[in-house]
């Protein structure tokens, strides 16, 4: 057991009042239990751990990577006991946080209780291997994800004629039993949802920093293939991604957009991963890999990457949760999925805001056909619909010919194999080059943001303990990203001066006197003129349109 009691004056968490809505909603709850919604950097760690700190009982943390632990540790200020693979003796402390498959085993050697404690908190819940943990947990139960919904599918197979249940495909009354899919929600495990602010709230709040599209035309994407789960196989996914032309298009967009700051690079194989490493290293960029059989030690990985500048870090599998790199630039997604929660994980790695470098935004290039498949990250998702998504779908079977041998046969979807070659039919795009991908600049795309507005400029100012002169860099640090986003030319901006004259008196003119209020309570220079605050903006435009 660890002591980790701190000075609890140096330890109390103040929530941002989009934190503390969010725990309102869950105290208020009457569900036993709750999934519980908010996106990659909106501070899940910060609102767990609060409520841990503030319940009255026993509570146990579930983690399933050492960060998360580290992380969740930091955060708690009443005594705390660990739970991991080194852990000797159990002591009854108010709070408990445990590597999941530790727990589990104490678990089955009857050396822990699961209904001692009061409150479960599970991090990451659309990873499953939490729930063996609780199946027979009777308390308050809360999981906690940025992406609740997991992919994965029910299946069995049914009679058409006495509508009879198998595992197997089997002859019942004389005929072949039919596929049948029922997608698997998290509401199974975890009850009803709660969500939280959106991407979209909280970069307006400035708590996240918006993402900048780029996307490539990838003819060959067409050669991905489903498999019975919904995924891209890992086969067409190698056939897609692991060759010369796709280590070439790698380059070549790492070259265009993200010299010189700080990437990372996912990609979809082990082999692929390490073959572009190297390639990056020749060209002298400074890179480093990592997957499931690296040998260097994760945390020396990630301390090298959040300490160097302009670095480059590959990797395969991991880095999509549990990853707090605040400074990350540029994300390149050297691959394609069909998963959404993948999708935002490995997005979200650029959004968090960082006072070192001050960004106003990341980069997304996108090799895979992703944004055309999702949506911008950015934008809003309808997660209680996604949540409570359990479609149930019989496939019927159709006549299918094989393209390889020309063998006929009744088939329920239109990847099913082959039964006499094992072929799996694939319509290709008429634009192929020799190495199958053709290589192109990704090109970004236009965007259109609102402006900010005096609401939301003494919102955030209020929230984030700001005074007068930091509350207007960062409305010009807003408005410079319109510029940057819409893809103004330096000819227009030049070109119209006077209309830029008037638009920003409308944008301005609201913030400067909410901010000048005496009523506001924002602290600083009140004697500063509109004039002034106008310059600071235009100054900032000038100097990036130089």
């Amino acid at each position: 057991m660890e002591n980790n009691r701190k000075d609890p004056f140096l330890m109390m968490i103040k929530l941002y009042e989009h934190q503390q809505i969010l725990e309102d909603k869950i105290n208020n709850s009457k569900s036993l239990r709750n999934c519980v919604q908010s996106p990659t950097g909106s501070g899940k760690t910060i609102i767990f751990s609060h409520l841990a700190n503030t319940f009255i009982g026993r509570v146990l943390i579930l983690v399933n990577r050492t960060e998360l632990l580290e992380q969740t540790k930091e955060n708690i200020n009443r005594e705390c006991g660990l739970i991991t693979a080194s852990t000797k003796k159990i002591e009854k402390t108010p709070v408990t946080i445990g590597m999941v498959e530790s727990v589990h085993n104490r678990q089955k050697k009857g050396l822990i209780e699961i209904n001692d404690f009061d409150l479960i908190i599970v991090d990451e819940i659309q990873n499953l291997q939490f729930t063996k943990v609780f199946d027979d947990y009777k308390h308050r139960l809360l999981g906690f994800t940025a992406t609740p919904v997991i992919d994965k599918k029910d299946k069995w197979f049914v009679c058409p004629t006495c509508e009879k249940k198998h595992d197997n495909q089997v002859k019942c009354c004389g005929e072949d039993t039919l596929k049948t899919t029922k997608k698997i929600s998290l509401k199974r495990w975890y009850g009803d949802l709660i969500t939280g602010t959106t991407i979209e709230e909280l970069i307006d709040l400035g708590e996240l920093v918006d993402v900048r599209d780029f996307v490539c035309d990838t003819p060959n994407l067409s050669k991905l293939k489903v498999d019975s789960s919904g995924q891209f196989t890992t086969k067409s996914e190698s056939e897609v991604f692991d060759n010369f032309a796709s280590l070439e298009n790698l380059i070549l967009n790492y070259k265009e957009h993200c010299i010189g700051i700080k990437t990372m690079v996912f990609n979809t194989s082990i082999q692929s991963n390490r073959i572009a490493c190297e390639e990056f290293l020749k060209l002298g960029y400074n890179v480093r890999s990592f997957d499931s059989k690296s040998k260097e030690k994760r945390a020396d990985l990630v301390e090298w990457f959040r300490n160097t500048p302009g670095a480059v870090l590959m990797s395969v599998g991991v880095f999509t949760t549990g990853f707090d790199v605040k400074d990350v630039e540029a994300i390149i997604m050297n691959r394609a999925t069909k998963s959404l929660s993948l999708y935002h994980q490995i997005v979200g790695r650029g959004g968090r805001k960082s006072t070192a470098t001050g960004k106003i935004d990341f980069k997304f290039i996108d090799l895979g056909g992703n944004v055309k498949r999702f949506g911008s990250w950015s934008e809003s998702v309808d997660w209680d619909k996604k949540y409570n998504d359990e479609t149930q779908k019989t496939y019927l079977k159709e006549t299918v010919s094989c393209d390889e041998c020309g063998f006929i046969w009744e088939a329920q979807t239109k990847s099913e194999p082959c039964p006499e070659c094992g072929n799996v039919n694939t319509v290709f795009e008429s634009e192929n080059t020799k190495d199958g991908i053709k290589k192109t600049i990704a090109e970004e795309v236009k965007k259109v943001l609102n402006p900010p507005t005096a609401i939301k400029i003494l919102k955030y100012a209020k929230n984030n303990g700001l005074d007068i002169n930091q509350a207007k860099n960062v409305t010009a640090d807003l408005i410079l990203r319109m510029f940057v986003r819409s893809k103004t030319s330096k000819e227009t901006f030049i070109k119209k001066q006077n209309e830029l004259d008037r638009k920003l008196n409308r944008i301005l003119d609201p913030i400067y006197f909410a901010l000048h209020d005496e009523d506001s309570k924002i602290k600083g220079n009140k004697n500063r003129t509109r004039v002034d605050f106008k310059n600071k903006v235009i100054k900032r435009l000038n100097k990036y349109y130089e």
